[in-house]
């Protein structure tokens, strides 16, 4: 299975216990919801997408430990 990616960054945690801890963040594109409070509007539609990822890629890094 594939899942449209709007965007993808490597940034530091900014919230909770994980806070400053490196990570990278993967912004799917299509999101059906269409919350009120959503700081990335851009999101909601299918287009605009700048690629794909499979579950396989997304877990990953978590077999590997």
């Amino acid at each position: 299975m594939q899942y449209p990616i709007n965007e993808m960054f490597q940034t530091l945690q900014g919230e909770g216990y994980f806070t400053g801890v490196p990570a990278i963040f993967i912004r799917l594109q299509g999101c059906p919801v269409g919350c009120a409070w959503c700081d990335t509007k851009h999101t909601w539609g299918n287009a605009g997408g700048s690629g794909s990822v499979t579950v396989q890629h997304s877990g990953q890094n978590e077999r590997e430990r």
